[in-house]
C-alpha cells in the first residue's frame, strides 16, 4: 500500500522544504531579498512592562486577576515602580494570558510566514525540514534584529534522510546523490549527519517510509545523532513506519498511523522509550475529507486510511500517558494548492487544539500540548510557562479557553520575548 500522508504538504509552492534526502553537501542558496518582508519599520525593543488585571493560565487552571512583570525578554519577579521608572503599563481588563503557543511540526517558507504564525499566537516554530540552510539561518536570526523583534522564533531540522524509491523521492525527483540506498554505509550515514549539524540544524529528521532507509540505517542515524547530543525526529505516517521508528529510539514520532490501530506492545514501547508523538491531526482531517486532494496526493486507489483511525490512535496514546504534542505540518494556506483543503499557517494550530479535545484531551491538556509539554519535549527550558525567569512569550485572550478551546482564537495581544507583535489591529 502506498501512503497518503504527509507528503501532501510538499505539493505547495514551497515543496522543497518538506522531508527530503541528505543532500550532496552543497546547500541550495537563494536570493534572500526576494523573501518579502511585511514589516518595513523597526519594532520596539523589549523594556519593562507591567500588566495588571490579568488572569493567567498556570498550566492547569486560570488564576484570579493578578499582575505580571516583564523585564526585557523575560518574566520577572515584581519590581519597584517609581515615577522615574521607564515602564509600559497594560491593563488587561481581566482577560486571560496563556503562554505563547508552540507549533511542534511546521514548514515556514519565509519571513512573512513567521509573521503570519505570530499573529495567531504561535511564538515558537519547530521547522521540520530545511532545504535551504541560508534561508533557515536567516529566519532563525531575524527575530533577533530590530526589524524582526516580536516575531516567532524558529528551530529547524536539516535535510532529512530519505530512501531511494520511496514516494517522497519519486514525487519530488530528489537527486540521486541525496538519497539513502540499501548499500549506503554507516560511514556515509554519519557524514550526512555531520553535514546537517555543520549547518546549525537543531535536530535530525528521518523519513521512515517504504524503500528505506532500512531499519538498521534508521537506528544507526539515530544513534549517531544522539552521540552528538542532538534530538532525532522521525516522519512516520503509517503503521509500518511506526513499527520501524519506535525501536530506533528516535525522540519524536512525527505524524500518526491512519491505516491501522496501534498495538498495546507498540504503545508500551513508546512509553518505555520516553518518546513523544506529534500526530498532526488536522492534516489528516482535511486531506482525508477532500477527495480531490487525496487523489492528487496519493496517486493510487483508495486504501484503508481513515480519520477515525487517527482519532483512535491519538486517544490511545493519550490514555497511556504518552506525550502528545500539537503540530500542524502546515506550509499554508492550502494542502496541494486546493482551496477546499485549508491548513493555514498559524490558524491551523488552533484547529489542532480542537482536534486534540475531540480525541479526549481536556482543554487544559490541549493547551499544555502546545505550550509547557512541547517545550519540555523539545528541550526548550526557557519557555512554555508563565513564571519568573521564563521568556515573555505571551498571548492575551478575550475569552476563556478552558470553557471552549476555540477561544484560543480570540487573540487581543501577542508578545514574543517581551516585545509586542505589532501586526494585530486590536493590540492594547
Amino acid at each position: 500500500m502506498k501512503h497518503l500522508i504527509p507528503f501532501l504538504l510538499t505539493l505547495a509552492p514551497q515543496a522543497a522544504i518538506a522531508c527530503f534526502g541528505h543532500g550532496n553537501l552543497e546547500p541550495r542558496d537563494i536570493d534572500l531579498p526576494l523573501q518579502l518582508k511585511r514589516r518595513t519599520t523597526p519594532s520596539p525593543s523589549a523594556g519593562k512592562t507591567f500588566i495588571q488585571n490579568v488572569r493567567i493560565f498556570d498550566g492547569h487552571v486560570i488564576t484570579p486577576p493578578t499582575s505580571l512583570y516583564i523585564d526585557g525578554e523575560v518574566i520577572s519577579k515584581p519590581f519597584k515602580i517609581t515615577p522615574s521608572t521607564n515602564v509600559r503599563y497594560i491593563n488587561a481588563g481581566n482577560r486571560i494570558m496563556i503562554p505563547g503557543l508552540i507549533d511542534a511540526h511546521i514548514h515556514i517558507p519565509d519571513i512573512e510566514g513567521q509573521e503570519n504564525i505570530t499573529s495567531w499566537g504561535v511564538t515558537t516554530a519547530m521547522n521540520m525540514a530545511c532545504w535551504n540552510y541560508t534561508l533557515c539561518s536567516y529566519q532563525r536570526t531575524y527575530p533577533q534584529t530590530s526589524e524582526g523583534a516580536g516575531i516567532a522564533s524558529l528551530f529547524y531540522a536539516g535535510l532529512g534522510a530519505a530512501g531511494n524509491g520511496n514516494l517522497h523521492s519519486r514525487l519530488f525527483q530528489v537527486p540521486a546523490d541525496e538519497l539513502v540506498y540499501p548499500d549506503t554505509s554507516a560511514t556515509q550515514l554519519f557524514q550526512m549527519v555531520d553535514y546537517v549539524f555543520s549547518n546549525w540544524s537543531d535536530y535530525y529528521k528521518i523519513c521512515a517510509k517504504e524503500f528505506g532507509p532500512s531499519q538498521e540505517q534508521q537506528t544507526a542515524i539515530a544513534a549517531e545523532t544522539h552521540r552528538r547530543g542532538y534530538p532525532v525526529m522521525t516522519h512516520a505516517s503509517a503503521m509500518l513506519a511506526f513499527e520501524q521508528a519506535i525501536p530506533t529510539l528516535t525522540d519524536g514520532l512525527q505524524h500518526i498511523p491512519d491505516d491501522a490501530i496501534l498495538t498495546y506492545e507498540m504503545i508500551s514501547n513508546i512509553r518505555a522509550n520516553g518518546q513523544f508523538v506529534t500526530p498532526t491531526m488536522n492534516l489528516y482531517k482535511i486531506a482525508l475529507a477532500n477527495p480531490q486532494a487525496a487523489e492528487l496526493l496519493r496517486g493510487y486507489l483508495p486504501t484503508n486510511e481513515t480519520y477515525a483511525a487517527v482519532i483512535e490512535n491519538v486517544a490511545l496514546l493519550h490514555q497511556a500517558g504518552i506525550p502528545v504534542l500539537a503540530g500542524t505540518d502546515s506550509v499554508g494556506p492550502y494542502i496541494a494548492n486546493d482551496p477546499n483543503a485549508p491548513n493555514p499557517l498559524g490558524l491551523s494550530l488552533h484547529y489542532e487544539l480542537e482536534n486534540l479535545v475531540e480525541a479526549g484531551f481536556t482543554p487544559a491538556e490541549a493547551l499544555r500540548a502546545a505550550t509547557s509539554l512541547s517545550a519540555q519535549m523539545h528541550l526548550l527550558q526557557d519557555r512554555g510557562v508563565i513564571a519568573p525567569g521564563f521568556r515573555a512569550d505571551l498571548v492575551l485572550l478575550d475569552a476563556d479557553p478552558l470553557v471552549n478551546i476555540s477561544n484560543t482564537q480570540q487573540i487581543v495581544m501577542v508578545m514574543v520575548a517581551g516585545v509586542e507583535y505589532s501586526g494585530l489591529d486590536n493590540s492594547l
